[in-house]
């Protein structure tokens, strides 16, 4: 009979610190849902601005590419004009170059018909004496002879080469330069779509993590539901029945123990209360226990929150509505002096059962902890 009350009362014990473990537990994963959404929206800061520098820095280097690709292709145009001025002068001089040089001669055909040179070289500032139709002279007097025209035109076309080459050089420069830019410009262009890519990969785990979050927090929000105590208005009437279970030095609770482990399940979260050393078997299934005054106090507490905080027709209300008028018309009945206190808490007890009883060495003032 002691061994399978020891046994009862460790079962009891230890549904009582699983429940008190369960409520910890849910403070701490509470916790725990405040630190991950606080760190999911830093983390969502952080990556949005970093993003948006990102492209910022992108847009930035893109107008930058934009206007060297508009200043070189001024640039192009400004080179490609400038040179083919300087192609057309120096051909427009070899042009006046091959015309002097076929009027300063004639060709043996128009020698033997007596046909007169097309044109005669000026005369020089000291020939100004010099008849019309005289061949140019040398400054010796002599004639001009028709080799030297010939490494005048070499010259000539050697120089529109160079000019050709050089503007050949600079047209394959500013295409190597245009190549280039188009290829930076590709770079960043597919860097941008990597970066919003990721962004937008970011943003929806995110979204889910949100999602998620805000399940967890009402799915906690259902389980952990309670109401301050604070908020909790009290009556003069349970503050009274507070000191009466007060005074009382110990009660003894009879019950089944289906309602004793639901007893211990609710009151054993409070502080106050304490686990009687031991249960006794009273047959068909009840119990009795010995309770302090103190631990008497936690329990009605509990069930006066419990009858506050849960709506009517439920089986929590309607237990804890029975076990506290149970208590108070037991309480209301004790007077000083007499037998010790016997509380009945459901029906079914036997003849020999008496619902209170006062005990003659019962301390009326007693408040110490049981």
């Amino acid at each position: 009979m002691a061994s399978r009350g020891d046994l009862s009362n460790t079962l009891q014990m230890l549904h009582t610190t699983i429940v008190s473990g369960s409520k910890d537990t849910k403070e701490d994963v509470a916790k725990g849902f405040d630190k991950v959404e606080a760190a999911i929206a830093v983390s969502q800061t952080e990556t949005r601005e970093a993003v948006n520098s990102e492209l910022s820095k992108m847009r930035g280097n893109l107008r930058e590419v934009q206007n060297r690709l508009v200043a070189n292709r001024e640039e192009l145009g400004d080179d490609v004009r400038r040179y083919l001025s300087v192609v057309q002068d120096e051909i427009r001089k070899l042009a006046r170059a091959v015309d002097e040089a076929q009027a300063t001669r004639a060709t043996p055909a128009e020698a033997e018909l007596g046909v007169p040179a097309l044109a005669f070289v000026e005369s020089a500032p000291g020939d100004a004496d010099a008849p019309p139709g005289v061949p140019a002279t040398s400054e010796g007097g002599a004639p001009e002879p028709e080799e030297a025209v010939a490494p005048s035109l070499e010259n000539k076309l050697d120089t529109v080469l160079t000019q050709n080459t050089r503007l050949v050089g600079a047209l394959d420069g500013i295409e190597a330069r245009h190549e280039a830019l188009t290829e930076a410009v590709a770079a960043l262009t597919a860097q941008q779509a990597t970066l919003a890519a990721h962004h937008e990969q970011a943003l929806t785990q995110l979204a889910e993590l949100r999602h998620v979050l805000d399940d967890q927090t009402t799915a906690l929000a259902a389980v952990s539901t309670k109401v301050e105590p604070g908020s909790i208005e009290v009556p003069a009437e349970h503050t009274a029945l507070l000191g009466r279970a007060a005074r009382i030095s110990s009660a003894e609770l009879l019950c089944h123990r289906d309602l004793w482990e639901f007893l211990t399940a609710q009151a054993g979260r409070h502080p106050h209360f304490r686990l009687p050393p031991e249960l006794t078997d009273q047959g068909r299934q009840r119990i009795a226990a010995a309770i302090s005054g103190r631990s008497l106090i936690a329990v009605l507490i509990t069930l006066f929150e419990l009858r506050q905080t849960t709506p009517k027709g439920d089986g929590n209300w309607s237990l804890a509505d029975t076990l506290y008028s149970r208590i108070e018309d037991g309480l209301m009945s004790v007077e000083q002096g007499g037998t010790p206190v016997t509380l009945t808490l459901d029906d079914g007890a036997t003849t020999d059962d008496n619902p209170a009883e006062v005990s003659s060495d019962e301390e009326p003032d007693a408040w110490e902890d049981r």
